[in-house]
């Protein structure tokens, strides 16, 4: 399964029904912001990164991929 197909699947899960909303954990919203402003610093440094496969060792860490 791609990420793609994982978040699609993650979000089907927390969907709120009939609202077209997805209510995220209160940490999400946080890592999100730490996130992207991670990859801010790293692209104004200049720095390549293999993003791909941080985010797939994130996610295999926190269970959300197998």
């Amino acid at each position: 399964m791609s990420l793609v197909e994982g978040v699609k699947a993650i979000k089907e899960q927390i969907l709120v029904k009939d609202s077209g909303f997805v209510q995220l954990p209160p940490g999400m919203v946080f890592l999100n912001r730490l996130q992207f402003g991670f990859y801010s610093v790293l692209a104004r440094l200049d720095v390549e990164v293999d993003y791909a496969a941080v985010e797939r060792a994130f996610l295999r860490e926190a269970g959300l991929l197998g």
